[in-house]
């Protein structure tokens, strides 16, 4: 089976989240199945989920640290069969097709279509 989990940004520090979906994506891999995460850098927001000011701060902030730094994950152990993709944004295309798709944060569910 192929299974897509869709993460809500690149993972700079370590996050309980992060480790859940990476032993899930371990685990599957293990059994078999074809596994890929997909790290965007950004995530497109509609107007009406527009950003409070403390975030627009902080994703500023990310944005300078994603021009400088190769994103990767060095504090959880990734099994070598798990494909890692580190993509510009969630644009269709860019999120393989999988049998699942798991969107693991609410701001990548409706993220991939533009017209919704």
């Amino acid at each position: 089976m192929k299974i897509t989990f869709v993460m809500p940004c690149y993972p700079w520090t370590p996050m309980g989240g992060f480790r859940v979906v990476y032993e899930y994506a371990n685990r599957l891999v293990a059994r078999g199945h074809e596994v890929t995460v997909v790290h965007p850098s950004r995530v497109r927001y509609s107007p009406q989920e527009s950003l409070p000011a403390y975030r627009r701060v902080r994703k500023t902030i990310n944005s300078m640290i994603e021009l400088y730094a190769k994103p990767s994950v060095s504090w959880q152990s990734i099994d070598v069969r798990v494909n890692m993709r580190f993509v510009r944004d969630t644009d269709v295309g860019r999120i393989p097709d999988g049998d699942a798709i798991f969107a693991t944060a609410w701001h990548t569910v409706r993220s991939s279509d533009s017209r919704v």
